[in-house]
This record gives structure tokens, C-alpha cells and sequence, in this order.
């Protein structure tokens, strides 16, 4: 996103980005870590992690990264380990205390698999260990998928404004197909006079709100 903007990535910008966020109301806030050592991934996770406590660094689930991962969990900083593509990814997240794991959904179709079976099984062997890590569903491509995906009780997502823009627009336009604007019932109305005797002789009490209409 950074680079789209043309903004060199450094944890100042990213200090100024989530500071916007938290501005906006958002409760928290996921931030990639960097680096091509243990070391390095770790000095800037905690950099990351120091900006606000809301804060949630991103790790590549890597050799290099899982094992800056771990650090930075025995460390009490919230961690995501991202760029998963197979089950026991998920099951190394969820071991390794990572408050959430990141499965790319439209690039694993993009390998010619079933990207909707492989998160389900992923949902199935996470809650099978009984893990609390939270599978976190990336790089959606379609609407239908996230319907799909919740009935294999995956509830987190991220995906771009357009999508959300498009996910409100079809809830809100289920929300008006679904509404049914019942008609008011007129209100019976009654007449002033006490009684009225018709032409037969027969009296008719008003007041017992004999409709008009």
C-alpha cells in the first residue's frame, strides 16, 4: 500500500499510518514485518509492536520467520503468521501461540487447488487441536467465497475497500427486497352523537366506534 503511494516503508510512516487508523476507530491494526535474518525480523516486530498495543505484527510463516515468530510471542507481542498455503502451516501457527494465521485463498486456486476445501480443512484441524489461533482469510476475489467460507465457521477476512463497498451494497440491497412496508390500518372512527334511530325504529350506539368507512 505504501508502495502504491509511493511512500518509503519505515516504522515512522507506519506509526503515522495506524496512528490514522486508531484515529478512524479501528481496534486494531496488522503491520508486516522485515528483515532476511531471526534477528532482524524480531528488531523490527518489536519496533511494530512498541507504535500501540492494538498493534498485530505480520510474520512470514518461513523457517526464518516462524522462528522470529516464537520470539516474538515469548515476548507477549500479538503476532499473524501470513503467506500460508498448506494445513500444517496452520498447525505450526496455532503451536506456536500466533494469534492469528493468514491462508491467501485466490493464490491457492491460482496453483490449479480447491481453495475453499484446503481453508476448510485448515478451519476443521485448527478447532480439531483445539487451537485459539483465528484463521484470518486473505486475497478473497469474490463475495460468494466469504458466504461459503462462514458456513465452515470462518468468521475473519480481509480484503480491499472495493469488496466492502460491494458487500454492503448486496446485504443492503437483501435488506430492501426482504422489507415489506405493511400498510396502516385505518383507525375505526367514531361519531359524536350518543345514538341515531334509523327509519326501521332501530337505535344504533355510536360511541361502540362503528366504522365509517
Amino acid at each position: 500500500m505504501l508502495e502504491r503511494s509511493q511512500v518509503t516503508c519505515s516504522v515512522e510512516q507506519l506509526k503515522a499510518l495506524a496512528n490514522q487508523a486508531f484515529a478512524l476507530k479501528a481496534k486494531e491494526v496488522q503491520l508486516q514485518t522485515w528483515g532476511t535474518t531471526v534477528d532482524s525480523l524480531v528488531k523490527t516486530g518489536k519496533l511494530l509492536a512498541e507504535i500501540d498495543e492494538r498493534v498485530v505484527v505480520k510474520v512470514p510463516i518461513t523457517k526464518v520467520g516462524t522462528e522470529a515468530a516464537s520470539k516474538l510471542i515469548a515476548e507477549g507481542i500479538r503476532v499473524t503468521l501470513t503467506g500460508v498455503y498448506a494445513i500444517h502451516q496452520v498447525l505450526i501457527a496455532t503451536a506456536s501461540g500466533a494469534d492469528y494465521v493468514a491462508p491467501y485463498l485466490g493464490r491457492i486456486n491460482d496453483l490449479g487447488r480447491n481453495g475453499l476445501e484446503d481453508l476448510a480443512a485448515m478451519q476443521l484441524a485448527n478447532v480439531g487441536v483445539g487451537g485459539a489461533t483465528r484463521i484470518l482469510v486473505a486475497s478473497i476475489r469474490s463475495v460468494d467465497d466469504i458466504v461459503l467460507l462462514a458456513t465452515q465457521g470462518l468468521d475473519t477476512f480481509t480484503f480491499s475497500p472495493l469488496k466492502t463497498c460491494i458487500i454492503v451494497l448486496i446485504y443492503f440491497s437483501i435488506f430492501l427486497f426482504c422489507f415489506r412496508i405493511q400498510p396502516i390500518p385505518k383507525t375505526p372512527k367514531s361519531n359524536t352523537c350518543a345514538r341515531r334511530k334509523l327509519g326501521s325504529g332501530t337505535d344504533i350506539d355510536f360511541n361502540e366506534a362503528v366504522p365509517l368507512y
